[in-house]
């Protein structure tokens, strides 16, 4: 996938895909993750008319990157992502929410109180299948390297 010119995320993606089963014939990416900020930059390039671009593999609303299914979770770090097989893995529910309570500014003052609670969850993958997730964590980096 090297010498393309004017790299974007989109074919960051398509090149971990592609890396992701090159590691292993069975792998095949189903789904990335990243955060809001980076599928807004992805989705928000423009021609020289102002025009939104939209690569012929994506779908119209950008959800969808070929064969692969877009989550957007802002636990990822900026400039990331990941592209996952879900076939080759287990998500384990923690038992349980975790809830916080909180006062923000003058919430005191007006009788408020914030609320917040958060579900854990892991994935479970084994080491036999570690292929079948592929983290990028500088997208810049990959867009250069496959520029050259």
């Amino acid at each position: 996938a090297a010498g393309l010119t004017d790299v974007n995320t989109y074919d960051v993606i398509r090149n971990v895909g592609l890396v992701m089963s090159k590691l292993g014939k069975k792998f095949r990416g189903s789904h990335v993750l990243l955060n809001d900020e980076e599928f807004y930059k992805m989705s928000s390039k423009k021609d020289g008319n102002n025009n939104y671009m939209t690569a012929p593999f994506v779908s119209p609303d950008g959800t969808r990157v070929g064969s692969m299914q877009i989550v957007i979770d802002n636990s990822i770090a900026d400039n990331s992502l990941i592209v996952l097989d879900d076939r080759y893995g287990k998500i384990l529910q923690k038992v349980g929410m975790q809830l916080s309570r909180g006062l923000v500014n003058n919430q005191f003052l007006t009788d408020q109180e914030t609320l917040k609670v958060r579900e854990r969850l892991n994935l479970l993958i084994k080491e036999s299948n570690r292929p079948s997730v592929q983290v990028c964590t500088s997208i810049s980096a990959a867009k250069t390297a496959i520029a050259l």
